[in-house]
Parts: C-alpha cells; structure tokens; sequence
C-alpha cells in the first residue's frame, strides 16, 4: 500500500515560525523528514535539525491534498503574515510581502525600466482618474519645500513663434 498525500507543519523552532505545505509521497512510507524535507528555498536555507513536522492532515489524492494547503494559505494569509516563512500560496502565486529587494535586485529593475514610456490610452486614463481630484494644501507645501533651490521646470525652453507673436 502505498502512502497518502498529505498537508504538514513545519515549526522552526529558534523563531516559532510556520511553513504549511502538502506532499504527494513517492514510495510506500510517509517520507516526511526520511529524504523529504519541503520544496521551499526559504525552509531550505535553514538547518533541518531546528525544525519539528506535524502532519496535519492525510488525503486520498494529491488534489485534494494541495486544495487543504490552499484552503490554511488562504484562512491564515501566509503570504502576508510574518509567522509564516510560505513567499508562494498554493495557488501557485508568488508573494515578497514584507521582503525588500536588494540594491542589486532594485539597479536590475531600474535598468529594465528605463525608456519605458506609457502608452496614449494609458495616459488619458491616468488623467481621467485625477481629474476633480485636489491636491491638499499639506500635499501642495511639501511639493513646494522638495522644489526649494532647483531651476523652473521651462528655465532655458524656447517660446513658439504662436507665443512670441502674442508677446
């Protein structure tokens, strides 16, 4: 006979937090801890040893095993929580809650991003969203102390000739 599907708990002990995951076991034993550890790489970079493993609950396929894990992802919000070490839920979405980029990371963005422009379409409904929207006074002082010392945005342009005629 060969082992059923199964969801467990992870507890890493030195910081009381969880990982819940689900596995379809290969073989006829439960291999929970006996070769298989968890397919995280968050759980993975720790060492095993500071762990415990509960199986929480045992299932007759694999399905209904990932649809246990996905239903605790949802009921607890592991990808938001910072009890839980889970980035991804099991509906196969990753998360980086709480995880800030390194600089490396944020130059590889930045570096992606630039000469992107937005489209035309994309622009008017920008400008349809903020229309009738007025900027505090709050709002309006801090832009005003950021700008403080810098150069008018049109310092150096060139009027038009339509401009210059009615000059």
């Amino acid at each position: 006979m060969t082992a059923s599907p199964y969801v467990y708990l992870l507890i890493h002990t030195p910081s009381r937090q969880l990982y819940i995951g689900s596995r379809v076991p290969k073989g006829e034993t439960n291999d929970l801890w006996c070769g298989y550890f968890s397919s995280s790489k968050v759980v993975g970079e720790l060492p095993r040893n500071e762990f415990v493993a509960v199986v929480l609950s045992e299932h007759e396929t694999g399905a209904e095993a990932v649809a246990e894990e996905a239903r605790l992802h949802h009921l607890y919000q592991v990808h938001k929580d910072g009890r839980f070490l889970n980035r991804a839920t099991a509906d196969g979405n990753f998360h980086t809650c709480g995880v800030s980029p390194s600089e490396e990371t944020r130059q590889k963005i930045s570096e992606a991003l630039k000469g992107r422009s937005n489209s035309a379409t994309h622009n008017q409904r920008i400008s349809a969203a903020k229309m009738g929207h007025a900027t505090s006074e709050e709002t309006r002082r801090k832009i005003s102390a950021s700008r403080k010392g810098q150069a008018p945005w049109n310092k150096g342009k060139k009027t038009g000739p339509r401009k210059a005629q009615k000059v």
